[in-house]
């Protein structure tokens, strides 16, 4: 994955809508989970993050049918100087260390499927990778945490408990969490957008 290349909240939709573009006129329609800060970028309007480092996180749902469309991802990439690979798949490894996953339906597209982690799923992430700048793991965690209203580390911890098993939180981690409810405050205007539809669960 290439890390010099960076864009910013409304790149990563104006990405996000060519992809959609491309897939019309072929008639195709993608089912697309996405992680990491593009889905902190769509959760809210005005992220504290300020921009994303050479990907998307994200999973082609429909892998076996997008196999015989390459064309589509790489004539995005061209567009945007992507790398060819530009939706990092690698993010499989930590899902499968996860203790359960819970996606939600995201809208606004008409070729385009996309779920995303709920926004506690994503919370317990960010904390398992604990990461400061020029990483925004901090920032992404702030911003999720304060907006829902999560302000103690109990209340942190026991969200991390539901998706990420013990033996991958450590000392790191710990000092992450108690060093987020320092900055986690109590304003709510986060800009927020709520997904759509409802959940589905995997074990």
């Amino acid at each position: 994955m290439s890390e010099n290349r960076t864009f910013d909240s409304t790149e990563m939709r104006a990405i996000l809508t060519s992809l959609n573009d491309e897939l019309a006129q072929r008639n195709l329609t993608l089912e697309l989970a996405l992680y990491g800060g593009v889905a902190v970028m769509l959760y809210y309007e005005n992220p504290l993050r300020k921009d994303l480092t050479g990907d998307f996180d994200g999973i082609i749902l429909n892998r076996r049918e997008f196999g015989r469309h390459p064309e589509v991802f790489a004539e995005i990439a061209k567009t945007y100087h992507l790398p060819d690979d530009w939706i990092n798949s690698q993010i499989v490894e930590t899902l499968n260390e996860m203790k359960r996953e819970e996606l939600v339906n995201y809208g606004n597209y008409s070729h385009i499927k996309i779920k995303m982690p709920r926004k506690e799923q994503l919370l317990a992430m960010k904390i398992k990778a604990a990461r400061y700048y020029p990483k925004y793991d901090f920032e992404d965690a702030r911003q999720i945490a304060n907006d829902l209203g999560i302000s103690s580390l109990a209340a942190l911890a026991a969200i991390v408990d539901e998706y990420i098993p013990a033996h991958l939180i450590g000392d790191e981690q710990r000092a992450f969490m108690t060093a987020l409810v320092d900055y986690v405050d109590n304003d709510n205007g986060t800009g927020s957008v709520n997904p759509v539809d409802n959940n589905d669960s995997h074990a």
